[in-house]
């Protein structure tokens, strides 16, 4: 696939109050028929992403979603496409989900997801969904046990490159984060072992328009979590106290 043009497509992860987010499976007729993924499909000329993930939402599952929150930008080359995957969260929708295909769907957790294989484009989302929404930066052990229970704990292992390397406390395979000012950072981070980004507010934009992992931003007062959503972060990201 090397040259092929690349195809953009708009993907709906969709996710209840509940945590669990939708899957369907691919109808009779499509390559990999019988894989399950986030719903979604390409953009049509002029569209933009969440134009294009409000149509195709409607036209698969009959579905009216709310605000459509950017979240990650990855590629991935199949034997018979080489796309460009706008990942988007949706957490408000209207109407009853209903396969106008006659494809198969429903709403599963990292707990328990459903018979059959995931497509390889929807693997690399598993582990963010397990990401809290906020990130406390701690400088040592002791500021780290004043963190918010439920939240994403990582304290400051060293400085590569410009960036800041954060690692998640008291876990037995440790998350990493990395600091970044810049898309170049962002996306060097993403090569390597980043699991996830931080980034401060006044340097976010640039970042979360194409990053290719989820985002956390160090945001001033008064930003809500849905504020920053609707910007392409994952989550807030605070510095211990």
């Amino acid at each position: 696939m090397t040259g092929a043009r690349i195809v953009d497509v708009a993907v709906g992860v969709l996710i209840r109050d509940d945590g669990e987010f939708l899957l369907a499976q691919r109808p009779d007729g499509k390559p990999y028929a019988g894989y399950w993924e986030f719903p979604g499909g390409k953009l049509e000329a002029g569209e933009s992403v969440a134009q294009a993930l409000r149509r195709e939402l409607h036209e698969e599952l009959g579905l009216e979603i709310g605000t459509v929150c950017p979240w990650v930008v990855r590629e991935h080359v199949y034997p018979h496409a080489h796309v460009r995957l706008h990942f988007c969260r949706v957490f408000d929708w209207h109407g009853a989900a209903h396969g106008r295909e006659g494809q198969a769907f429903g709403f599963f957790s990292l707990r328990r997801l459903p018979h059959g294989p995931l497509l390889e484009g929807a693997l690399p989302v598993m582990p963010w969904l397990a990401l809290p929404e906020v990130c406390w930066l701690a400088s040592d052990a002791r500021q780290a046990s004043n963190a918010g229970a439920g939240s994403l704990i990582v304290c400051r292992e060293f400085a590569s490159e410009g960036s800041t390397i954060w690692v998640e406390s008291a876990a037995p395979a440790p998350r990493r984060g990395w600091e970044v000012r810049d898309l170049a950072a962002a996306d060097a981070a993403a090569r390597r072992t980043a699991d996830f980004l931080i980034v401060d507010q006044d340097d976010a934009p640039a970042v979360l328009e194409a990053s290719a992992i989820p985002v956390f931003v160090i945001a001033q007062p008064g930003a809500t979590l849905a504020t920053l959503r609707e910007r392409g972060a994952h989550g807030r990201a605070q510095r211990c106290p």
